[in-house]
């Protein structure tokens, strides 16, 4: 699945309306800390490529047994 860079800023965009009106101040990735370089360093080895990006979104919740919200994930997801 390919994704333009005009579309991905609009999705982030509505996402992060949703989640400033439902929660304030809530933003995820804000709570990874000293890990967030790891978000850098997977990225780079994906290739910057959005699907395998939320492919491996999908598979990290997976990973840590967290397979409602993966089922969640992968629905939102495949709504794009």
């Amino acid at each position: 699945m390919k994704i333009t860079k005009a579309q991905l800023r609009k999705i982030i965009k509505e996402e992060l309306s949703e989640v400033s009106s439902a929660a304030p101040g809530a933003w995820l990735p804000n709570d990874l800390g000293e890990l967030a370089p790891l978000v850098n360093k997977v990225g780079k080895q994906l290739n910057w490529d959005v699907g395998m990006a939320m492919a491996f979104a999908v598979a990290i919740l997976e990973d840590v047994n967290a397979h409602d919200m993966a089922a969640e994930v992968n629905r939102l997801l495949l709504k794009m």
